[in-house]
């Protein structure tokens, strides 16, 4: 294998992250590179007891495989969302040394992705008639801007107790008002817990949902405006759902056209 040194191996460069890695450099070869890519780091990780290490991808364009310690922990498409995958069981401790992150960043687009493009590969005759060189290939596209490519935003490795919020999202279920500026409003939370098996643990969490807003004449403090304690029961695969999760909000101030904020 080739070595993970950029001056024995010209075919590995320094690349900074964020960034578009055929933005970066001189090279027309890099600029118009169709296909993977390997970023790699070393980086020490604790394994904090009861707690998970979570790695947090922000964008990578387009396809994506992650590794660490070549272990296969993700694969993502798309390059406009973040994605994360849980990696405690595969880090090492801190005195066993170092670990290493792969990614694999693959930037072809099909006719399935955003934006939308295909590859041009040339057929066995026109390679035996010399039309084009030995491993060519381009990718065609149909906008007006470079197919930009690379870890598009930040990598970082964060921490959560075990037992976790896994999932939360927020509808209003019931509105009235009179004049579309204020009113009285039910706010629906839906959360999910995920980690919580041990029924010590869970009896003895309390969740609270608050909602907050800004202050009259500040911008910068809110204040909490209407707040619950969430219970949960238990669903599959030792997930919790949230019960007792509609928070009731008097003299709202409604989002609108006119009134942004």
């Amino acid at each position: 294998s080739a070595p993970l040194d950029g001056d024995q191996n010209p075919s590995i460069i320094d690349m900074p992250v964020p960034s578009s890695f055929n933005d970066v450099t001189t090279n027309a070869t890099v600029r118009n590179w169709v296909g993977a890519v390997w970023y790699y780091r070393e980086f020490f990780s604790a394994k904090p007891s009861g707690h998970r290490v979570v790695l947090r991808v922000g964008s990578a364009q387009y396809w994506s495989d992650v590794y660490v310690n070549s272990v296969k922990v993700a694969h993502h498409e798309g390059g406009h969302l973040p994605f994360e995958v849980d990696v405690t069981k595969v880090l090492n401790a801190p005195t066993d040394g170092p670990n290493m992150l792969h990614i694999k960043v693959n930037n072809t687009l099909t006719h399935s992705t955003l934006p939308p493009g295909e590859v041009f590969v040339p057929t066995r005759q026109q390679l035996l008639k010399h039309q084009y060189p030995e491993g060519y290939r381009k990718q065609q596209i149909h906008f007006d801007f470079l197919n930009y490519a690379g870890i598009h935003r930040s990598v970082v490795l964060y921490t959560t107790p075990v037992c976790h919020i896994a999932d939360a999202h927020f509808t209003t279920t019931s509105l009235e008002s009179e004049d579309g500026i204020t009113g009285d409003a039910e706010v629906e939370m839906y959360s999910e817990l995920q980690g919580c098996d041990n029924e010590n643990a869970l009896g003895n969490l309390k969740v609270k949902l608050s909602l907050l807003s800004p202050r009259e004449g500040s911008t910068s403090i809110p204040q909490e405006v209407a707040s619950v304690f969430l219970s949960y029961r238990q669903l599959k695969f030792g997930r919790h759902k949230a019960t007792n999760n509609i928070v009731p909000v008097h003299n709202a101030n409604l989002w609108g056209p006119g009134h942004p904020s």
